[in-house]
């Protein structure tokens, strides 16, 4: 009855002392994994806004909903983006803030940037703009002939470099290739001699 006892004892200290060595194992391989992650912190929004009540059906895939006047969306909807509305709900009053007319327009604050992307084989010149009333985070990559276009005011050499001035002397590689001429940049293949 001792040595039973006594290996039941040893079993029990045993399981103790694997359980500890799992658990560190377990904190290295934890700190370890987590050395290089951040935390990141999500915004989620809403995926759907209603019920609403639809109008029409358009086409195959395609339905009209009854939204409120003030919005400032398209009243035509694909069925992909659309959620059938179970049980018996009202249809919503109103739809949120950020959707509607009442908003202010957004415009540019500053160019922070330029860069030149290659979009299709074609050399695209774009600019990282702040907007006025938004956080830096908020800035967004945009075309700068439609930045020129919608605000044209908007000056687009502030604070920032002039992507053309970095380019000269640079090749791109592609099918779209551009060479250093003494007036600056022209398509390779073009007649105009240098």
């Amino acid at each position: 009855m001792e040595t039973v006892a006594n290996d039941l004892c040893n079993k029990d200290k045993i399981l103790k002392q694997l359980k500890y060595n799992l658990s560190k194992v377990q904190q290295v391989m934890s700190n370890y994994a987590n050395k290089n992650r951040r935390e990141v912190i999500f915004k989620l929004s809403p995926k759907y806004f209603g019920p609403f009540q639809v109008i029409e059906q358009i086409g195959k895939v395609a339905y009209k909903l009854n939204l409120p006047d003030q919005s400032r969306i398209h009243l035509v909807f694909h069925v992909s983006q659309l959620k059938a509305a179970i049980g018996n709900i009202p249809a919503a009053p109103e739809i949120p803030a950020r959707l509607t007319t009442d908003l202010p327009t957004v415009e540019p604050e500053e160019i922070i940037k330029h860069r030149i992307i290659d979009r299709n084989s074609v050399l695209v010149s774009q600019v990282l703009v702040k907007w006025k009333g938004l956080p830096i985070f908020e800035a967004t990559w945009e075309d700068e002939g439609i930045i020129q276009g919608q605000f044209p005011d908007v000056s687009l050499e502030d604070k920032a470099v002039h992507p053309l001035v970095v380019l000269i002397g640079m090749r791109f590689q592609g099918s779209h290739r551009a060479t250093q001429t003494p007036t600056g940049l022209r398509e390779k293949g073009t007649s105009e001699r240098w």
